[in-house]
């Protein structure tokens, strides 16, 4: 293998690995074994290497002492930081798109809201979680802000571990829908004040859950 393919391997590796890691396929605190990876991908096991390196250098995997690459799992300090920037950025975010989302972006969120029930009627979690990101992305990029699209970017892939693992709490799905449904209306009726306080309060909500999930 030349180094270009060998660059190229190990690209593709890391953005399966990631992929998985967001989704929810690998959950926090899973050990991850190099040469069962590297056989699902059908690759060798040096750019699988190279792939979890850069996962953990990237905050994604934490290499525990006699068990190798785990999931990240997160302490309650980082809990916090987490959801005390996001929640600031979320409010600026739903102003913002109270402000400038199209009547298309506005179509798209609505479709969300009602595909998102059919998913939670139909008992699919994995499904309603990809909406959950759906609709996020949606609001985001109505920002009109790319400099806060980046930064909610970057926090929400972070997090996503964290934020999966919410979804499988009794009752939570049901609460995100209800929330999400007041972040749209008051977007698309485009009441700007309105949007951010119910993105705020959708922030706390997911903090409050995160911590009697991890009990503390």
């Amino acid at each position: 293998m030349n180094k270009n393919n060998k660059v190229t391997a190990c690209d593709a590796a890391y953005r399966e690995i990631r992929s998985s890691i967001i989704s929810g396929s690998y959950w926090s605190g899973e050990r991850l074994i190099e040469v069962d990876i590297a056989k699902k991908l059908g690759l060798s096991r040096t750019p699988v290497r190279e792939a979890l390196k850069h996962l953990e250098k990237d905050g994604f995997l934490v290499r525990e002492p006699y068990k190798g690459m785990m999931v990240k799992d997160f302490s309650p300090a980082e809990v916090k930081n987490y959801y005390q920037v996001r929640a600031i950025l979320e409010a600026l975010c739903g102003f913002l798109a109270a402000q400038n989302a199209t009547e298309e972006i506005k179509n798209q969120l609505l479709q969300c809201i009602v595909r998102s029930k059919e998913a939670l009627a139909g008992n699919d979690l994995s499904g309603l979680a990809r909406l959950n990101d759906e609709l996020h992305e949606y609001l985001i990029c109505s920002t009109g802000n790319d400099l806060l699209k980046g930064m909610l970017e970057n926090l929400r892939s972070y997090a996503a571990i964290m934020r999966i693992s919410l979804m499988t709490l009794p009752s939570r799905p049901q609460t995100v829908i209800d929330e999400h449904e007041k972040i749209v209306d008051a977007v698309v009726k485009g009441k700007k004040v309105l949007a951010g306080k119910f993105a705020l309060n959708h922030m706390r909500s997911s903090w409050r859950k995160a911590k009697e999930m991890k009990n503390y």
